[in-house]
């Protein structure tokens, strides 16, 4: 059963967010993508949220800041938007803890003493990141699955962050599930750290009393006008040629007006629609090009008067490909003869002295050879379905013994 979550110092009302369903266009630095008013943040502003240094801080403009959350079935986001009087970088690799810096502690909801229950991370305005603390034994390292972008404002900066669930196995990433959270703030002016805001007030890995509650919900975080749920799905590869594309209507649309290419700019700038005036949610875009990317956005047109336009995300997809490679584990080679048990016929098909650019290896290893009497050679290819042939590559033996 799990312990309910902190509160905070000043309100003794319960730190819980409900963290709503969404995905960043990108994590670019720029938050004009994220519908912050219908999110709820944890906000770190008062002096009773500082563990440390209470008698440096002399106001929110000194150091204070938002943690907005959303989430999808991939990868936690954070648009980490911090007030700081003087930015201070001067830290770098698993020291940026002691300079300016935002961490996020990711947890159990159990009420636990050490560091065993949760995950702890960190990113600064320069763009740098950190993992300290792994509850799957990873240690203490610069995290590849987390992506961060910064960029500066008139009071502070900014931080965009996403989180791949894979760096975070213990933790349940499911609509309903509450993890446990406790966002933190370090600052400095010139050298180590002198300040620390945490949204308990404790010390950043106390979790002695718990953390915040981070409850995933169903809901989703658009603006109620917007397009939604692109069919294919954002990113999705391997679409059939022959496909309609189709979306989940803006709750005020009356028509819809479709942009669609295959350059990103020109879909994301475009004014004059591939097609205008819909009034059903689908579009036929005919048969697609082999292997193309192809980028789309739906912008929504309100009805009468106003006819407000809401302008749509862009999605992407790209189309399948005019043939694909066949696993080995598809195919049986057999052949007349070979040689030793390191020249069989299996290396034909397993990618054995194979580089990068398509070259091939000149080691006997890496290829079939017949023994050395074999008046009659062959090699045959069983399938294990039917297919049709698209291309075919046959790289010649150029061993040492045929020189």
């Amino acid at each position: 059963m799990a312990d309910p979550p902190a509160i905070h110092p000043l309100t003794g009302e319960p730190l819980i967010i409900d963290c709503l369903r969404g995905t960043p266009k990108a994590i670019d630095g720029d938050l004009s993508d994220w519908d912050l008013e219908q999110m709820t943040p944890a906000v770190l502003d008062v002096a009773e949220q500082l563990n440390t240094g209470a008698a440096t801080w002399d106001s929110s403009d000194d150091l204070s800041g938002k943690f907005y959350l959303l989430w999808d079935d991939e990868k936690i986001y954070m648009a980490v938007v911090v007030k700081d009087d003087t930015i201070s970088t001067n830290k770098s690799g698993v020291d940026i803890w002691n300079s300016d810096c935002a961490e996020v502690f990711f947890s159990t909801t159990n009420a636990v003493a050490g560091h065993d229950e949760h995950y702890q991370f960190g990113f600064n305005a320069n763009g740098q990141k950190w993992i300290w603390d792994d509850m799957d034994g990873g240690g203490s390292r610069e995290p590849d699955f987390l992506q961060v972008a910064s960029t500066p404002t008139a009071d502070g900066y900014i931080c965009e962050v996403s989180i791949e669930y894979g760096g975070m196995l213990s933790l349940d990433w499911v609509a309903g599930n509450t993890i446990g959270f406790h966002p933190v703030f370090d600052d400095t002016d010139t050298g180590d750290r002198e300040i620390q805001m945490t949204w308990t007030s404790r010390e950043a890995h106390d979790q002695s009393q718990g953390y915040g509650y981070l409850i995933l919900s169903s809901e989703t975080a658009m603006a109620p006008g917007l397009s939604r749920n692109p069919s294919p799905a954002h990113e999705t590869d391997d679409v059939l040629r022959d496909n309609v594309l189709s979306w989940t209507s803006g709750d005020y649309a009356a028509q819809h007006n479709l942009y669609l290419g295959t350059n990103y700019e020109d879909v994301n700038s475009a004014t004059v629609a591939t097609a205008a005036g819909l009034e059903v949610n689908s579009f036929d875009p005919g048969r697609l090009d082999f292997g193309q990317a192809y980028f789309w956005r739906v912008d929504e047109v309100n009805g009468t008067p106003d006819k407000t336009v809401f302008k749509g995300s862009i999605w992407s997809f790209t189309a399948e490909p005019y043939a694909i490679g066949i696993p080995s584990s598809s195919i049986t080679a057999t052949a007349s003869s070979f040689g030793t048990e390191f020249s069989a016929p299996e290396n034909t098909i397993n990618g054995s002295g194979l580089g990068d650019d398509s070259s091939h290896s000149s080691s006997s290893e890496a290829m079939w050879f017949t023994a050395s009497v074999d008046l009659d050679p062959w090699i045959q290819y069983e399938f294990d379905t039917v297919n049709k042939l698209g291309s075919m590559k046959v790289w010649n033996s150029n061993s040492a013994a045929e020189m």
